[in-house]
This record gives structure tokens, sequence and C-alpha cells, in this order.
């Protein structure tokens, strides 16, 4: 449940007079304004001799600073009335997929790292994330998570805005009209002074919204917003001041508009411009000498372009850049290690390839990867407990496997019971209900067909 920064702070404040020694509070928000509010009454209040605030500037060396700042800071006992403040929000220089994986870089060295701040921080340790990695951080910081001392979820201060919502508009519409004010005041500020700065933040706030009406499946926005991004970015590219800096924001834009392009039926558009995105990862992969932020870009700029081949009825190119994806996540797997994000990236890759190989008819080797897609979830489960993070790919998994002619009856109907079970015990408001019903549709609808082939080979 999302609370003001006044409903937060209240009962922020008892945790903060009860706690004593190491206290892990975590804070989630897309608004700053909300942070920023949260974050002033922190640092007056009288109890605490201040507040120390850490937003790295930077995506790549995030977590090495995250982890040098504290292990500073344990050296200094008198400290201890004072809280940390770190806030994993991006940074205008970089781009989304960059402050993804440094926030789940962030989290797993500081989960790796617990025992260690309880014994010898004794701090309390603020940490601000976007509001949709609250379902997330369970799975990237699994014991972090399970010793939080106190959880919120912001919603914006804005009292117009906030009445628009208990009028009857919801969620989405609440960040549709956010981002398009950020959109407007962009406009604006070009208007003042058409800088590269300021269009490069034109082109990131129309990013944003296009993200928002794909969501809400408004592709035909999505398209518009996108190609007016890349038109910008394209035109700072070609400056001498913009070369070389526009690239990461580009592909990123490039990414929408291919998913935009796809909602609206125009196939061969959308592998067009997921051909351009991934050719940007590649040379962003080669002029960062392969770090594994850039590596992931790579990955899912990959799985993107094949599920637009795929709907071109490309299949064998589909399976060409869902293997090449596969084999990059084993690789970066190898080097960074098998982190709980990492491995759950792999199932989401070879649920892909065994689509890919499942159209082209090659079963036996469809159904090799989605056994192990099941054994990742299972094994992440087992290490993580539930998480409705990795139940949905489990459910998906277990379901192709009640589909393959290649798998015994018996363990076809377990695999379909299974799938049912566990996609029935989610929350249905995790998710668009429209998808969580058709879903749970689906489902039902082979289970009961599995039933019924069982029913008949028993007369």
């Amino acid at each position: 449940m999302r609370q003001t920064v006044d409903e937060a702070w209240s009962e922020m404040r008892l945790h903060l007079d009860l706690s004593d020694g190491m206290a892990v509070f975590f804070i989630f928000s897309d608004q700053a304004r909300a942070l920023k509010s949260l974050r002033l009454k922190l640092a007056k209040w009288p109890e605490r001799t201040g507040l120390l605030e850490f937003r790295p500037a930077q995506p790549n060396s995030a977590s090495l600073e995250v982890l040098e700042l504290l292990e500073a800071e344990a050296q200094h006992p008198s400290h201890q009335a004072r809280p940390i403040w770190i806030e994993l929000t991006p940074s205008d220089a970089y781009g989304e997929m960059e402050w993804e994986a440094a926030r789940s870089a962030c989290l797993a060295r500081l989960n790796e790292s617990r025992e260690w701040m309880m014994r010898s921080l004794r701090r309390i340790l603020v940490i601000a994330l976007p509001s949709e990695w609250r379902s997330r951080v369970g799975v990237v910081a699994p014991d972090l998570w399970h010793v939080r001392t106190f959880t919120a979820e912001l919603q914006d201060g804005n009292v117009d805005l906030s009445q628009r919502v208990r009028a009857g508009q919801g969620a989405a519409q609440l960040k549709t009209i956010l981002a398009a004010g950020d959109v407007q005041q962009a406009r604006r500020d070009v208007q003042l002074q058409a800088s590269i700065p300021a269009r490069r933040e034109l082109a990131l706030a129309l990013l944003k919204l296009g993200r928002q009406a794909i969501n809400d499946g408004r592709f035909q926005a999505a398209c518009d917003a996108a190609q007016e991004a890349v038109d910008i970015l394209r035109a700072l590219g070609a400056t001498d001041a913009g070369a070389g800096r526009v690239g990461s924001d580009l592909q990123q834009v490039l990414l929408l508009l291919g998913d935009a392009e796809l909602g609206l039926g125009q196939v061969l558009a959308a592998v067009s411009t997921h051909a351009q995105s991934v050719a940007i990862c590649r040379a962003l992969v080669w002029e960062s000498k392969d770090t594994p932020e850039v590596t992931r870009r790579l990955v899912f700029a990959l799985l993107s372009l094949a599920d637009a081949q795929r709907q071109a009825a490309d299949l064998d190119s589909a399976l060409q850049s869902s293997s090449e994806a596969l084999q990059l996540q084993r690789e970066y797997l190898a080097r960074v290690g098998a982190s709980a994000q990492a491995r759950l990236d792999l199932v989401r890759i070879l649920g892909r390839v065994a689509d890919a190989l499942r159209s082209l008819g090659r079963e036996e080797a469809a159904l090799q990867a989605t056994l192990e897609e099941v054994a990742l979830c299972r094994a992440l489960q087992a290490e993580l407990g539930a998480s409705s993070d990795v139940t949905p790919y489990l459910v998906f998994g277990l379901s192709d496997l009640a589909q393959s002619a290649l798998v015994a009856p018996e363990l076809r109907r377990s695999a379909s019971a299974e799938a049912l079970a566990l996609w029935s015990g989610l929350d249905r408001e995790r998710f668009d209900a429209t998808y969580y019903d058709g879903v749970l549709q689906g489902i039902r609808t082979l289970d009961q067909q599995l039933n019924a082939e069982t029913s008949l080979s028993s007369h």
C-alpha cells in the first residue's frame, strides 16, 4: 500500500526511536520530490545527528562506491547516531538499463556484506529504490530483505494528483500525468535554451512517457513519443559536441520504438528498429571493454530482436538471436558469478530459446531448454522462498512441459496441476487483470484437456 510522505514519516519515526545498532530501511518511490521530502525530514530529526546522503553518479562503479563508503563509516563509531541514505535512482548521464544492472549489483554486494554490517556498521541504512523494485529486492538480496526493519512505498505528494486518484484515476493514469508533465517542462526548458543537456532531457522525458504508453497498451502514442526522441538524439549525435554521447540513450529509445511498432503490427519495421538497437549495443560492448551491465543490455536487445523476428516468421533468425543471448548470458554468469538476478535472467532467456526451437519443430531440443528452465526456477524458489518474480516463469515452464508430446502423460498432468495451483496462488493485484485472467484461463483449459484425455484412456 502506498503512503504519503507524512504517513511514511509517522511510521518511520517509531522505528528510528526503537532502532539500536544496524537497521535496514527500504523506501520505494518513482518521485524525486517525495524522496527529497522524506530525506529532509530524516535529516532534521532531532534524535539523530544529521544524515549522510549518497547518490552514486555512475552506475558502473555504484556497488564499489557504496561498499567503500560503508567500510569508511564503520571506522567512526562516533557517527552511529547518523543514518546513511543511499539513493539508487537514475542519473541523467546514463540510461535506465545501466542503472537496473547497478541496482542489482549493489544490492547483491550489500546482501553478501549483511553479517559484516550487522556486526561492524551498527547504523541505520536507508536504501531508496524505484517502486518496481519492491517485488525484486527479495530475489536480488534475500538476506537483506529478510532482516529489514521498515519498508515504505511513497506516493507523490501533489494534492491535485492525489485528488485525481481518489476520484477514480488509477496508478497508471497518475504515472501518465506525471510523465506528460515532465515532457511539458522539458519542452519549456528547450524553448528557453536549446542546449544539448536540455534537448537530451526532453528525449529522456519522451522515453519515460513512451514506456508508460506501452504499459497502458497505447502503442501509437508510444511510437510517436519514441520517434520524436529518436529524431532528437540522432540530431544531437550529428553535432561535434554530442557525438559519442547519445548512443546509450538512443539504444533505449530504439528498443521502445521497436516494441511500439510490434504493438501496432508493423512487424518488419520492428525487426529493423530492434536490429539497430542490437548494433548500438555491440558498439557499446566494444567501447566499454565488455562490462557486465552493457553485456546484459545486449542480451535483452537480442531477445527483443528475436521476438520481432518470430512475429515476422523469420524463425531461423529468431533462434540465432535468442541462442546468442543465451551464450552471452552463460558467459556473463561464468564471469561475474551466479547471482539470483543473473539466474532469473537465464530463466527468461531459456524460455525464449525453447519457444524458438519449438517453432522450428525441434521438440527434443526445446524440451531440454524447458527442463533447464524449470530446474533453475525450482532452485531459485528453494533458495529464496515463494517469489512473485520467480513463480510466473516456473508456471510458464510447467505449462510448456504439460503440452509436450515427449513427456509421459502422468508427468504432463502433474505439471499442469502444479502450474494451475501456483498461478492461482499469486496475488492478482500485482498483474494486469486481463493478463492474469487470460493466463489462468489458458492453464485451466490445458488442465481440463489433460484430465479429459486421461479419463478417455482409462475407459
